[in-house]
C-alpha cells in the first residue's frame, strides 16, 4: 500500500478490505486444490472419506 497518495480513512479501508479479500480467495483457492486431490485419490483407490464434527472449528459440520 506505499503507492497510496491520499491520506484518508476510507481509502485506506477500501484498499485493505480489498487486499484481505484476495487472500481469502486464495486460501478458499488452496483449500479446494487440496480436498479436490483427496477426494480424486479416494476415487481412484475406492476408499470412502469420513467427515466429522470439530467443535470450534471453523469449518464444522452442522
Amino acid at each position: 500500500m506505499g503507492s497510496l497518495k491520499r491520506n484518508d480513512v476510507r481509502t485506506r479501508g477500501i484498499i485493505a478490505s480489498k487486499y484481505g479479500q484476495r487472500r481469502t480467495a486464495r486460501t478458499g483457492h488452496l483449500l479446494h486444490n487440496a480436498t479436490k486431490t483427496i477426494v480424486q485419490l479416494a476415487v481412484k483407490r475406492r476408499e470412502a472419506i469420513v467427515l466429522g464434527r470439530y467443535p470450534g472449528h471453523t469449518l464444522s459440520l452442522p
